[in-house]
């Protein structure tokens, strides 16, 4: 079996809260990802509130039922929370799948993609008084 080491996914979900369409686009996301038979994963979300969700097993209710299922065919999960300002692809998908009923999965970097994050790059920095 080849291992891939990311995916992408983009999928138009409609009028929600930004917390809400994080959790689905997490759950939805690793459920993708599992119907290719990965089976360990690295989330990496600019919502503190999902991430946080995630790691303490208090998502919402109607996800309940999925995020049980799933956590049964995972080996292993991790979550981590960026900056919203240094997660250029997530801004790039999210604008992709905002413009209507489209649902796309790449495991190889989208040709639209012009800028991802580079975690060796300090991309803001802030000096406090």
């Amino acid at each position: 079996m080849e291992m891939r080491s990311f995916g992408y996914f983009s999928k138009y979900i409609g009028i929600t809260t930004n917390y809400i369409a994080e959790i689905q686009a997490i759950i939805e996301g690793i459920e993708q990802a599992i119907q290719l038979d990965w089976r360990k994963f690295w989330v990496v979300s600019d919502s503190a509130a999902a991430i946080q969700a995630f790691r303490t097993n208090k998502v919402p209710w109607r996800f309940s039922t999925r995020w049980s299922s799933i956590r049964e065919q995972i080996l292993s999960i991790r979550f981590s929370h960026v900056w919203r300002e240094t997660n250029f692809t997530a801004d790039q998908m999210a604008r992709r799948g905002s413009r209507g009923p489209l649902e796309e999965w790449s495991e190889d970097r989208p040709s639209y993609l012009t800028k991802i994050e580079d975690n060796v790059t300090e991309y803001f920095r802030f000096k406090v008084h």
